[in-house]
């Protein structure tokens, strides 16, 4: 599973992958929020395992406030679920939950592709 192309206003991205056996993750911050707009969190898994699952955490600010969570399965689907408006500055996205062989996570614009 690959993550798609990033999209415009796209905030930050989590990928998860295992290569060689050795498990790797990378984040990627494209933006802070302006505090505007409504986002939405793209997360997807797949894995050997596919009754597995996977949460993402959403974080805002300095202090890395929580402001949600939600599981997803690694059977290879997409979760799509709408947060409400960010907070203005950086915004990070975590994976729990694994290894698994590919995941990935992002923030991006409500009604982007």
């Amino acid at each position: 599973m690959k993550a798609p192309a990033v999209a415009d206003g796209e905030l930050v991205r989590r990928v998860m992958t295992i290569r060689d056996r050795v498990p790797n993750e990378q984040t990627t911050i494209h933006r802070l929020s302006d505090g505007t707009g409504e986002y939405m969190v793209q997360a997807a898994c797949a894995d050997q395992k596919p009754d597995k699952t996977l949460t993402y955490v959403v974080k805002v600010g300095k202090a890395q406030r929580e402001l949600v969570r939600g599981e997803f399965p690694c059977d290879g689907s997409v979760r799509q679920d709408g947060i409400s408006t960010l907070e203005r500055g950086q915004v990070l996205i975590y994976l729990d939950g694994g290894p698994v062989e590919s995941a990935y996570a992002l923030i991006r614009p409500l009604g982007t592709q």
